[in-house]
């Protein structure tokens, strides 16, 4: 298993972590680092650093940058995450509120579609693969300010048909004093 080690609420350097199934053989891949994603066939890590999209092999050999998380405008590299396609030969991201796909080698990198989160201050999250590799679905939140509903969407792997494929509006639940 892969994960990140982070203290919280401390200005202690998150770090990828890797561990046996059974909770032996702990140790940290790289540091500085965060939000690992393995490859489906085991061989790499993708994870993400302060500079960006970062593609590292199981036994921590071969780290290499393969993109680019920040937005000028937003700087949301702190919100991206990463996901591995279900051949491992490419990678989704998050960068500003759009999606993006790379090769895992850090070549054919690709915006997919132009999806302006509205109002500012939304950000979109958590690029997931369908299971044949030709849509990536991603989740749209915020802002904390003035909740929105949840959107889930939904990109093709060509750029085309994006789309919203659920909101979830937030309920409020009311109240009502019995005066017995």
């Amino acid at each position: 298993m892969a994960f990140t080690n982070a203290p919280i609420l401390t200005s202690a350097t998150p770090s990828v972590e890797v561990v046996n199934a059974d909770g032996a053989n702990s140790h940290v891949v790289v540091a500085g680092s965060s939000k690992p994603s393995w490859s489906p066939d085991g061989e790499r890590i993708a994870y993400v650093a302060d500079n960006g999209v970062h593609v590292i092999n199981a036994d921590g050999s071969a780290d290499r940058f393969v993109a680019l998380t920040d937005d000028a405008l937003i700087g949301n590299a702190h919100w991206t995450t990463v996901s591995s396609s279900p051949d491992s030969r490419q990678l989704a991201y998050i960068r500003g509120n759009n999606v993006f796909a790379v090769n895992a080698d850090g070549s054919n990198l690709r915006k997919l579609g132009n999806f302006d989160a509205s109002p500012p201050l939304r950000i979109a999250a958590a690029p997931s693969w369908a299971p044949d590799g030709s849509a990536i679905a991603f989740i749209v939140v915020g802002p904390a300010t003035a909740p929105q509903a949840q959107e889930i969407w939904d990109v093709h792997l060509d750029g085309t048909a994006l789309k919203r494929l659920a909101s979830l509006r937030l309920r409020r639940q009311r109240r009502r004093l019995d005066a017995r």
